[in-house]
């Protein structure tokens, strides 16, 4: 990814230069990025935003054309503009799909008893509440999401949740000594998206822009058809999870898989490893040898 406007590129080399991992992890993904068409980018720089500087920028971006205030808005993420990015129309209706939901401050506004909502998963009285709040949050962020079939493994192991959230590189879900985080795991089918929207094209390879300049992400080559989740934990030599958004949807009692928490705190994420462990997968995968940089020699872990 390129940018014209000067001030984005100055502020792309300090990221890249910073010596803190998540500045230029950010600073590597809009490098690395080569989902994004001429259009897109040009349409990002056009965007009115009301700092200059590549961070703010991404940031208002993110929130005004991709999330939008507005249930029915349609992010930038799956219009025209971003056509390189989107993804067929002609996806497996029938394919199950996975996405964890951080429920902490829908629990809290409806007042859900987490624990009555563990015992018993199917109480409508418990989950009408809390869904009501789910679906109520304003905007269309667009749902990172990956095929259940892929953390199938993951999700029979007693410690499900923070497999998943390692795997699916939900870094920012990290939780603090004495913290405790709530989570629901959705189950759907790529049908459910697909019936919820008069989009022709609901699903997305993720991007740069998209993320909302996380330093967890990392584009895919392009080619790939799907993204891939950073798994946080790079020791455990675990596949790839293909990632993808799609248009978000209006959640009920059937899409409910499960509850879990996690209480921390939870163990260091070596960030520079973590990517660089990434990136080497990514170069095979992609059959791209120089794809991307690594970080481990340039950054303090």
């Amino acid at each position: 990814m390129k940018f014209t406007h000067s001030k984005h590129a100055a502020d792309l080399l300090r990221l890249r230069a910073s010596r803190k991992p998540d500045q230029r992890a950010i600073g590597d993904n809009f490098v690395f990025e080569e989902n994004l068409g001429a259009k897109r980018v040009a349409h990002f720089e056009a965007f009115d935003g009301d700092d200059p500087g590549l961070i703010p920028h991404a940031t208002a971006y993110f929130f005004e054309s991709i999330q939008g205030s507005i249930r029915t808005h349609i992010p930038s993420t799956f219009e025209a503009v971003n056509a390189p990015a989107l993804m067929s129309a002609g996806i497996e209706p029938n394919q199950r799909i996975a996405r964890l939901e951080c429920i902490d401050d829908a629990l809290n506004r409806s007042g859900t008893d987490f624990a009555a909502l563990q015992a018993d998963p199917r109480d409508a009285g418990l989950l009408g509440p809390l869904l009501r709040i789910m679906n109520g949050y304003p905007g269309a962020r667009p749902a990172f999401a990956c095929f259940r079939a892929e953390v199938a493994g993951d999700l029979k192991a007693p410690d499900w949740l923070p497999r998943l959230i390692a795997r699916l590189g939900l870094g920012h879900f990290a939780v603090k000594s004495g913290e405790t985080k709530r989570f629901a795991l959705m189950s759907y089918l790529a049908r459910d998206v697909i019936e919820s929207t008069a989009l022709l094209q609901p699903f997305a390879i993720p991007t740069v822009l998209d993320g909302g300049c996380n330093s967890f992400f990392f584009p895919a080559p392009p080619g790939q058809g799907f993204g891939y989740a950073v798994d946080l934990d790079p020791a455990a030599k675990r596949d790839f999870v293909r990632e993808f958004l799609h248009m978000r949807i209006t959640w009920d009692a059937r899409q409910v898989d499960r509850f879990g928490e996690v209480t921390g705190p939870n163990a260091p994420v070596a960030l520079p490893s973590a990517r660089d462990a990434h990136l080497h997968r990514l170069r095979t995968a992609s059959g791209r040898p120089n794809y991307g940089e690594t970080m481990s020699p340039h950054v303090d872990a």
